[in-house]
C-alpha cells in the first residue's frame, strides 16, 4: 500500500505546553518569521501554572505562579511587555503554617520558611530523593 506524502502538513517546530514559557517561545518563533509550527497542550486551557479560579461568588484567587522575584527578570520583562499586571507582595505580619493538621500563627521573624535551619533541613531531605526515581524515596508514600 502506498501513501501520498503531503508536505502541507509538515511542521518545522512543535511547542509542547501552552504555559507562559511555551506561549512566549511560540510568540518569539512567530516574530522571527517561523510559520509552520503548532503549540500543543494537554489541559483544556492555556496558561500553565498561570490561572485564576473563582472560589466563591465574586472571589477570585490566583491558583499558581502568583509570585515572581527580582531574579526572574525574563518573566518580569515578558509580563510587562504583555501588559500583565504586577503588584508588590505584602510581606509583613505573621505567617500561618499547618502543624499537625492545624493552622498555626508564627511571627514572620520566627517563620520556619525564612529560617536557615529550615532551608538546610529541606536541602538535606531533598538529597535523599533519587532524581531519576523520586517514587523510590524512603518516604515517597507519606
Amino acid at each position: 500500500m502506498t501513501q501520498e506524502f503531503c508536505t502541507d502538513n509538515i511542521l518545522d517546530v512543535v511547542v509542547i505546553g501552552a504555559g507562559f514559557s511555551g506561549l512566549a517561545a511560540a510568540r518569539a518563533l512567530r516574530q522571527g518569521g517561523l510559520r509552520r509550527m503548532a503549540v500543543i497542550e494537554a489541559r483544556d486551557r492555556v496558561g500553565g501554572r498561570v490561572w485564576n479560579a473563582e472560589v466563591a461568588a465574586g472571589h477570585t484567587v490566583e491558583m499558581g505562579a502568583a509570585w515572581v522575584g527580582p531574579g526572574q527578570s525574563a518573566v518580569i520583562d515578558l509580563a510587562k511587555e504583555l501588559g500583565l499586571g504586577l503588584r508588590p507582595q505584602f510581606n509583613r505580619g505573621d505567617t500561618f503554617i499547618v502543624v499537625d493538621g492545624r493552622p498555626t500563627r508564627v511571627p514572620t521573624t520566627e517563620s520556619p520558611i525564612t529560617n536557615e535551619d529550615f532551608v538546610g533541613n529541606l536541602d538535606r531531605l531533598a538529597e535523599t530523593v533519587p532524581v531519576d526515581a523520586p517514587w523510590g524515596a524512603a518516604r515517597a508514600d507519606d
